[in-house]
Parts: C-alpha cells; structure tokens; sequence
C-alpha cells in the first residue's frame, strides 16, 4: 500500500518520515498526501513527540546547510 492508495476519509497518524521527506523536498508522494490530507480529504493526526523530532531533524539540516556542523558531528 502506498500514500496514494488511501481512501477520501481515512484516518491516518502521521509519523515524522512523511514531514521530513516533505520539508527536506525530497517526496512527492509526501507532499501530495500532506495536501490532501490539509485539504481534509484525510483525517489526520500526529503528535508533540513527531512534531518536535521533525523539528529537530529541520534544525540539524540547516545547521549542516549553512556549515554550522558537519553532518558527521551534527548527531553529537
């Protein structure tokens, strides 16, 4: 089954993968679910704990982007 495959109305918990794959512009399959999914075709949910690792994720690759860290000292 893929994002694609759901059906208008189905409930879906959102895992940070999908943002992640979103924000860092590499899954469209991510943006369109995303999209549909602020359209209300989909029921979604997802929680602090998703939302702050998500957050964290976008941080550390800025910080990488902009050679704040390398991607090696970045996890430490």
């Amino acid at each position: 089954m893929t994002l694609a495959d759901l059906r208008d109305g189905d409930r879906v918990f959102i895992d940070a993968n999908i943002f992640t794959y979103h924000f860092g512009g590499r899954s469209l399959e991510c943006k369109a679910f995303l999209e549909r999914c602020g359209r209300r075709n989909l029921l979604a949910y997802t929680s602090t704990a998703v939302l702050a690792e998500v957050l964290h994720r976008c941080m550390v690759a800025e910080a990488i982007a902009k050679g704040l860290v390398t991607a090696r000292t970045a996890v430490r």
